[in-house]
């Protein structure tokens, strides 16, 4: 076994900590590849500059959660609409008697 202990300047923020393990958990188990990481930062330091890319990166991170899990909100959502209108009890219906026709009196 092999402990390493990373020390980092600044707390990382959540979406690195959480988000980004989660996301690429499937694909590549949990850690992105180096490349990726490169490239991703590259890619968010040319658009927005060197000093504002981690926190580009971030909001990034949020946004593909956002993508992600939003069809497993609306899909939990309306299964429990589906269970909460199983579990309701039949709407009783309250039937009218029938008025009866009057026929009219002919006099002949």
């Amino acid at each position: 076994w092999v402990l390493a202990l990373r020390v980092y300047d600044r707390p990382r923020p959540l979406a690195r900590r959480v988000i980004l393990p989660a996301v690429l958990w499937l694909p590549f188990g949990g850690a992105p590849p180096k490349a990726l990481a490169v490239a991703s930062y590259r890619f968010f330091a040319r658009a927005v500059g060197d000093e504002k890319a981690p926190a580009a990166v971030d909001a990034a991170l949020w946004a593909l959660a956002a993508l992600l899990f939003a069809p497993l909100g609306v899909a939990a959502f309306l299964a429990y609409k589906a269970f909460e209108k199983s579990r309701a009890p039949p709407k009783r219906v309250v039937s009218q008697p029938e008025k009866k026709s009057r026929k009219s009196k002919k006099k002949d």
